[in-house]
């Protein structure tokens, strides 16, 4: 256990799943089966996720494998502050980028990745925004 994590419950598996404090941000780590991640998740992430400040969220879904999308990632997180995740559509040429951030930011920022992965030739196929908090 990481020191000043806490424990979430697990209460489908062995791995229960940990809270860990990191700066002014909270971490959460979760074991990757799916259906043990969703409930712990429902159970224990998401009621603590509304105690902050409200957040915006963006998912771009691409016509691309997940590694061309990587690089960006990195350089988002660097230069704009935001949290970026780039998860691969199994059994498909997909990957979904998600850009979690302040509202308002989050919205310019997916315009700049839009604009770039045009550049690319890389076909943006689904895009969806939602705020947490």
């Amino acid at each position: 256990m990481p020191e000043g994590g806490e424990i979430l419950r697990n209460r489908l598996g062995m791995a229960p799943g940990i809270r860990l404090p990191v700066g002014e941000a909270e971490l959460f780590l979760l074991p990757g089966v799916p259906v043990e991640l969703k409930v712990i998740f429902a159970e224990e992430v998401e009621p603590l996720l509304g105690k902050g400040e409200e957040r915006e969220v963006v998912e771009l879904t691409f016509g691309s494998e997940e590694t061309r999308l990587s690089g960006w990632a990195e350089e988002l997180e660097k230069k704009e502050g935001v949290v970026v995740g780039i998860y691969p559509l199994f059994g498909r040429l997909q990957a979904r980028m998600r850009i979690i951030g302040k509202v308002g930011e989050v919205g310019r920022i997916a315009c700049k990745v839009k604009e770039e992965a045009e550049r690319e030739g890389i076909p943006l196929l689904e895009e969806r925004s939602f705020r947490l908090g």
